[in-house]
């Protein structure tokens, strides 16, 4: 540096009229520096302090352990170098243009223009205050937040802190929760806050954290808890409760969370519908015991009902067919499908429509069957008692060349019937005092013995084919004779009316008026003995 500059430092040109001022000489003329001092007044050429604008931190005020502020240069009309220094190391440095934070309180940034050119130096200045952290309590607890009365007090897991500070504990509630140093105790029923305080120390300020304890009664276990059925079929029985142990002497109640399935008064469960439903017994709280409860789960399964097309019975030729399908109250959706069975397959099968086939002779069962699904429906059955009989064949044809006739002509002939079956065809006559059948040979009785016969056509049971029958009428009149003595019936016949006198022997006789006489060539067929039973029996004599 130039001597000329040295005397335009502040500094040395104020030593200089201090010297002055020591020497009482009212005049310094120094011509190797090109100055001369008179009195208090130092002639040179003009020198101006800049002024130093807009210099500033990015914040006047932190926290302790934050981001220090950042300094925002001053502009100046110099181009003096700038420099930066704080009044308080023991709060903050300043490195270059970085500011450190040391500690808590307050310093001076100031901002120093060196001088340069026609411009002395210059300084601008701004406060940084720096506040005491908060510091955080990490990882304070207790080994359990909540416990019973009676029961071990959990232990406290002491916080973490960057602070040096001295943690203390307290207990908001200490008729429940008191602390001994850093124990707890137990006192009573309820819940309590348990705080950790660390006092303030060097740079950080106290803090606090909390953390609840909740002291409780003894909850009992209610042991043995059950139904004699967790799961059953809507209309059936319904369960019994088995009812729980428990140390405790409170009363015990039972609840249904479905009344649309089961209800219960006092122990008693009843059936009300299908579905689920939730039985819990519940204790109340008694002496050092909590209330408690235990819950067991109901089901109950809807059963359907089915129903045969032909309930009961039914009946089916061997060979023939039968549909007789059964339905269910709960059909389609999940529920299950139906099913059939026959129980004896060498009288009837049967498909999965419900079709069932004969194929021998007798009874068989027909089982319809509802598969139970889990959820849905229960299983359900229904039977109906199926006869398979054998075919009865239709007799046709069958006739008689004549179904009337007085009993002095010629008996009729038989047309025999057809059938399908190839059983055996006998007949038969239903009076055998009219008429008598031989082979397939019509004989009429008569003596008098007039009326009607019925002609049977009987086919015997033959494979597959039961045994039948069918029937013809047969009249036989006997001759009558009018009041002149002239035949009716029996036109060509052997009978002569002659019954103008009583009965005298082997000619005539007399009966009722119009009553047959016997002719001589009859009574030449016939003896008298059957002659006078057959008048016997018709009331003649």
């Amino acid at each position: 540096m130039t001597m000329k500059n040295l005397i335009r430092h502040p500094l040395l040109r104020n030593a200089l009229i201090a010297l002055m001022l020591i020497l009482s000489c009212n005049k310094v003329i120094l011509p190797a520096l090109g100055l001369t001092i008179t009195g208090m007044t130092i002639q040179q050429g003009a020198i101006t302090t800049p002024t130093l604008s807009g210099f500033a931190l990015s914040s006047s005020s932190v926290v302790y352990g934050t981001s220090a502020p950042t300094i925002t240069a001053p502009t100046s009309p110099s181009s003096g170098a700038i420099t930066y220094t704080s009044s308080n190391t023991a709060v903050a440095t300043v490195s270059g243009s970085t500011i450190t934070l040391v500690g808590v309180g307050t310093a001076s940034i100031t901002a120093t223009q060196a001088a340069s050119g026609g411009y002395s130096s210059a300084t601008a200045a701004v406060n940084l205050t720096v506040s005491s952290a908060t510091p955080t309590l990490s990882g304070f607890a207790l080994s359990a937040n909540s416990v019973n009365f009676g029961g071990t007090a959990p232990t406290i897991t002491a916080p973490t802190s960057p602070s040096s500070g001295a943690i203390t504990y307290s207990s908001s509630n200490e008729s429940v929760v008191a602390i001994s140093g850093h124990t707890v105790v137990i006192v009573g029923i309820g819940s309590a806050s348990i705080i950790a305080t660390q006092a303030a120390s060097g740079n950080y300020g106290s803090a606090t954290a909390t953390t609840t304890l909740t002291v409780t009664n003894t909850a009992p276990t209610l042991s043995g808890f059950a139904l004699s059925a967790n799961s059953i079929t809507y209309g059936s029985a319904a369960p019994t409760i088995t009812a729980p142990t428990s140390p405790s002497s409170g009363a015990i109640t039972y609840s249904s969370n479905n009344t649309s399935v089961a209800t219960i008064s006092g122990s008693t469960i009843t059936i009300v519908g299908s579905g689920s439903a939730i039985i819990t017994a519940t204790q109340a709280a008694s002496g050092g015991y909590s209330s408690a409860n235990v819950s067991v789960g109901l089901t109950v399964i809807p059963t359907g009902v089915i129903s045969f097309a032909t309930p009961g019975s039914a009946s089916v030729n061997i060979t023939g067919a039968l549909s007789n399908p059964a339905t269910s109250t709960l059909a389609g959706g999940s529920y299950g499908a139906i099913t059939y069975a026959s129980s004896n397959t060498a009288i009837a099968t049967v498909n999965s429509s419900g079709v069932v086939q004969g194929i021998g002779i007798g009874t068989a069962t027909i089982t319809a069957t509802q598969a139970a699904v889990s959820g849905f429906n229960a299983q359900a059955a229904q039977t109906y008692l199926l006869t398979v009989n054998l075919i009865t064949p239709v007799l046709s044809g069958f006739a008689l060349s004549s179904t009337s006739l007085a009993d002095d002509l010629p008996a009729p002939t038989i047309t025999p019937p057809t059938s399908v079956s190839t059983g055996a065809i006998t007949y038969s006559s239903s009076d055998t005092t009219i008429a008598t059948i031989s082979g397939s040979t019509i004989t009429i009785v008569g003596g008098f013995n007039d009326g009607t016969v019925i002609i049977t056509a009987n086919q015997a049971a033959s494979g597959n084919y039961a045994s039948t029958s069918v029937s013809i009428s047969l009249t036989i009149t006997a001759p009558m004779c009018n009041g002149n003595g002239t035949p009716v019936l029996g036109v060509g016949g052997t009978y002569t009316c002659s019954c103008n006198a009583p009965f005298s022997g082997a000619t005539c006789y007399q009966s009722p008026q119009n009553q047959p006489p016997i002719s001589s060539a009859s009574l030449e067929r016939k003896t008298l003995i059957p002659m006078l039973l057959a008048s016997l029996r018709a009331g003649r004599l």
